[in-house]
């Protein structure tokens, strides 16, 4: 059974540049032998992330993630059957700070985020990537999660 899981939390103070990286990174490799797709979103002092693939796949996945000492008060905000994927290009496509500002409308608020809401946040975001890489490979390219999947 496919499946969507969102989830937000807060990163802890020892976080950074090159840990994010390094977590993108392992996650498109993981993602692509495990059929997961999804988005990562830095925004402040949150992690913000959409996953979607096989629902046990994502069950074990988020109890891993949920132990992982680089954030904490890790918040499941949904965990639905769903019959597409929103990010079937993607296995973990980042979005980082540097990209908010552009984004119109995207704010995050903790107390009033859905699941809804956070994959309409996402796709947001997801189409403007999408439109800078179109634009410019190299430029968009420049933020290290941004690869799209190998699948795609």
């Amino acid at each position: 059974m496919y499946a969507r899981l969102a989830y937000y939390s807060e990163i802890t103070s020892e976080f950074s540049a090159e840990m994010m990286h390094d977590i993108v990174r392992k996650s498109q490799m993981n993602n692509a032998c495990h059929g997961v797709t999804g988005c990562l979103v830095q925004h402040g002092k949150y992690f913000i992330q959409l996953l979607e693939g096989p629902r046990s796949v994502l069950t074990r996945l988020f109890c891993a993630i949920a132990k992982d000492s680089r954030h904490t008060n890790v918040v499941l905000v949904e965990l639905r059957d769903i019959s597409a994927a929103r990010f079937p290009g993607w296995n973990m496509l980042n979005i980082s700070n540097q990209f908010m500002p552009a984004i119109q409308g995207v704010l995050f608020d903790p107390d009033a985020f859905t699941g809804s809401a956070l994959g309409h946040t996402m796709e947001k975001a997801a189409r403007y990537l999408e439109e800078l890489r179109s634009a410019d490979p190299k430029a968009a390219a420049v933020d290290a999660g941004l690869a799209p999947s190998v699948h795609a």
